[in-house]
């Protein structure tokens, strides 16, 4: 984990393999939707827009984008203005928020 202060507050960063798994299959999904559909001549970008280029002659895939995209794989951000807690101590109680939102019905 690793800890930045910003503006006052504390962004707690941590890496997960299995989010960077998860989260490459889900960049690697939507550049496929988006392939299909220029495949098929549908026009838009649907919401996988942050991987095209578009100038007026044409779209194409956003290989830089793509990259840049890839670099944040696996990492998840917790902010939060307590400062007692340690970062692995605020990432528990983030993982108990669950528990209070089913007490409340949300």
């Amino acid at each position: 984990m690793t800890e930045r202060k910003l503006a006052g507050r504390r962004l707690i960063l941590r890496y997960c393999p299995k989010k960077a798994t998860r989260d490459e299959k889900a960049w690697t999904k939507a550049i496929e939707k988006v392939k299909k559909r220029f495949a098929k001549g549908v026009k838009g970008n649907g919401r996988s827009g942050r991987f095209l280029q578009v100038d007026q002659n044409a779209v194409i895939l956003d290989e830089e984008a793509i990259e840049k995209d890839n670099k944040f794989d696996g990492f998840h951000g917790v902010w939060t203005s307590i400062e007692d807690l340690t970062p692995s101590q605020v990432y528990q109680y983030y993982g108990e928020l669950w528990r209070m939102k089913m007490a409340f019905g949300a």
